[in-house]
């Protein structure tokens, strides 16, 4: 079971670095066509960006904690916690890390063999919301919505493919271009002062080990917000009635959002080019919802970016992996 399971997490990796497309070796470990037709769109769509971006990967380790065991007849339902070392070529002195991932595996034996049956679990960054309580996790109705959750992410990389040069060029553009238009109408800025570097270094202090001082707001719609508002207080963003620990605007994406701005306390721009490290980034989801929030953590001299976050707990992640709309909120200047 243990070996099945850690085969299936380190397939992902291990075929982007070969730059192998065959599902051959993902079928002989998952019986369900959904994620089998997920996993193999997503990691096409990956050997060919990256191609487009002369990136490869140089290094991988993952981490596997398992944390509990449930045997049901011919089922094992497994919960464990998943976590991975990452670090490519054209960024090799920066190793990506993601710590605490939470997945609910489902394991049954079809005819003699054991196969994965399903892999419950969220991952924001990547827009990948697949998670299930331990209720509803038999309910026909839930598993319905949750396949066409994968079905929807499997047609979204799949016409990625299909729009892979216009990507490229937009990504290529993103590096360079400047663009001092704000998105929102209020134009004035506090004057006030934040050092990014002071936000940068407590979300490298606390992203993958959590600060007791703060709620965890993991399994209560998530410490994305929670995290960065943290971060931007160490930046010394001041607190007020609004913005405080534990209110709406401190722990929600959307009214930090509106908060910053109408503070006068950040620029919102579409392209990266004036971002630093400690300024933040939201994620767009494709309906225009703005679903999570990260902070700069480093910028390479070719104008990378590399974010950390909570939920999951990534540290010095590449956006460049992430095919993601994005809003950069511009506190440093």
């Amino acid at each position: 079971m243990e070996s099945i399971i850690k085969d299936y997490f380190n397939w992902y990796y291990k075929n982007l670095k070969l730059q192998n497309e065959s599902s051959i070796e993902l079928e002989r470990l998952v019986y369900n066509s959904n994620i089998i037709k997920f996993k193999m769109s997503k990691l096409r769509f990956m050997v060919k960006w990256f191609k487009k971006l002369d990136e490869e990967i140089k290094d991988y380790k993952i981490y596997i904690k398992i944390k509990e065991i449930t045997f049901k007849e011919d089922t094992i339902y497994v919960d464990l916690f998943y976590g991975d070392d990452l670090v490519l070529k054209k960024s090799e002195n920066v190793t990506q890390k993601l710590r605490n991932q939470f997945h609910k595996i489902i394991l049954k034996n079809i005819n003699n063999n054991l196969f994965i049956i399903d892999d419950y679990y969220n991952d924001h960054l990547a827009d990948e919301f697949f998670m299930v309580n331990d209720d509803n996790i038999n309910r026909d109705f839930i598993k319905e919505n949750i396949n066409k959750k994968i079905h929807i992410k499997t047609l979204e990389f799949n016409n990625n493919l299909k729009r892979l040069d216009k990507l490229a060029k937009e990504y290529e553009e993103n590096l360079k271009k400047s663009s001092s238009k704000n998105l929102n109408k209020k134009n004035i800025r506090n004057n006030f002062n934040y050092d990014g570097n002071e936000a940068k270094n407590y979300a490298v202090k606390y992203s993958l080990d959590y600060n007791p001082f703060y709620s965890d707001y993991n399994g209560k719609g998530g410490d994305c917000t929670n995290f960065v508002s943290q971060c931007i207080k160490a930046g010394g963003i001041p607190t007020d009635y609004v913005w405080f620990k534990d209110s709406n605007a401190w722990i929600r994406v959307r009214e930090l959002r509106y908060w910053l701005i109408n503070k006068g306390y950040c620029r919102e721009l579409k392209w990266q080019e004036k971002s630093k490290e400690g300024d933040l980034v939201q994620l767009e989801n494709n309906y225009g919802i703005i679903y999570h929030s990260l902070i700069i953590t480093y910028k390479s001299y070719d104008n990378q970016l590399f974010v950390s976050s909570h939920s999951g707990d990534y540290y010095n992640r590449a956006l460049e992996t992430y095919i993601t709309s994005r809003r950069y909120l511009i506190l440093t200047s």
